[in-house]
């Protein structure tokens, strides 16, 4: 997400680490440290991991794969990021 931020901002000077080498298996580390972790290639994928594991009880990472020169969206408007906190409730 800091390219949408670099391309204002810095004039599209990217700065970032390159993937072209492969990058760290995070569903591997993820279950390394007990965490489920779930690949995520396309839209489906999502609609059907989200259902499945709606109810899971425990954390659960998913490495969701795109395009590395997509652009992502912010879904949180400047301003209230600090104010999320309200909207996450933890399982007593």
């Amino acid at each position: 997400m800091v390219r949408q931020w670099q391309e204002p901002f810095y004039k599209n000077q990217y700065f970032h680490s390159s993937i072209e080498q492969g990058q760290p298996n995070f569903v591997t580390l993820a279950n390394y440290h007990e965490i489920k972790g779930v690949n995520i290639e396309n839209l489906l994928d999502l609609k059907e991991s989200l259902e499945l594991y709606k109810d899971y009880p425990n954390a659960i990472l998913f490495n969701c794969l795109g395009i590395e020169n997509d652009i992502c969206y912010l879904r949180v408007n400047l301003g209230i990021a600090t104010t999320l906190k309200s909207f996450i409730t933890y399982k007593s």
